[in-house]
C-alpha cells in the first residue's frame, strides 16, 4: 500500500487577469494530547513559534494568548497560533505578566478574517532555562482566574507552559 500525502491549497480567482492562482499551504506534524475529558491538538508550526519566541526573550519569561477553536460536542480544542506578548507586558527572569495593548483589535481581526472560526482559547507563557514546566504559585493563581473567566462563556480554561525542551498543557485544572 502506498503512503498518503496530505496537502492543502487555496485557489484565488484574479478578475483583473482572468486567471486562477493556487497557493500551497504547508502541512505540519500534528501533536495530540489527551487531558482529562479534552483532546488538545497543536501543530509543529505553532510549537516552534512559541519556542522560538521564548528563546528570543531569555533570560526573561514571556508568553501570549492562544488562538484556536473549541469543538464542544467532541471535547476537542485546536490551538493553531499565538498573539505574542503585547508591548505593555512585564517580562522578568522568574515572572511574566501579560499585557493587553492591542489584543482586542488583533483577536477581532483574526475572528473577522476566519469568519469566527478562530478565537481566543487560552494563555501561554514560558519558564526560564533550568526550570521545569510545573506551574508556580503565581501560575496557579492566574489559572484559577482564567477558569472563572472562561466558565462565564461555558468554555474550558487552557494554559500552556513552555520550557527548555518540553511543554505542559493544562485544561480546566492543574
Amino acid at each position: 500500500m502506498g503512503s498518503i500525502i496530505a496537502f492543502a491549497s487555496i485557489w484565488h480567482f484574479d478578475e483583473s487577469r482572468i486567471a486562477i492562482d493556487r497557493y500551497s499551504i504547508n502541512i505540519e506534524k500534528i501533536y495530540k494530547e489527551k487531558i482529562g475529558k479534552w483532546t488538545l491538538f497543536m501543530d509543529k508550526f505553532f510549537i516552534q513559534k512559541v519556542k522560538r519566541f521564548r528563546s528570543e526573550r531569555l533570560p526573561n519569561e514571556t508568553g501570549g494568548i492562544l488562538i484556536g477553536s473549541f469543538d464542544l460536542e467532541y471535547n476537542i480544542i485546536y490551538v493553531v497560533d499565538s498573539v505574542l506578548s503585547p508591548p505593555d507586558s512585564e517580562e522578568w527572569p522568574m515572572t511574566y505578566v501579560r499585557g493587553c495593548e492591542g489584543l482586542e483589535r488583533k483577536v477581532s481581526r483574526i475572528q473577522k478574517l476566519t469568519l469566527n472560526n478562530l478565537e481566543y482559547v487560552g494563555e501561554w507563557h514560558s519558564h526560564p532555562d533550568g526550570h521545569d514546566c510545573m506551574p508556580s504559585t503565581n501560575d496557579r493563581i492566574a489559572f484559577f482566574w482564567l477558569i472563572e473567566l472562561m466558565k462565564i462563556e461555558g468554555l474550558p480554561a487552557i494554559m500552556l507552559i513552555v520550557g527548555d525542551e518540553n511543554r505542559s498543557s493544562y485544561i480546566e485544572n492543574m
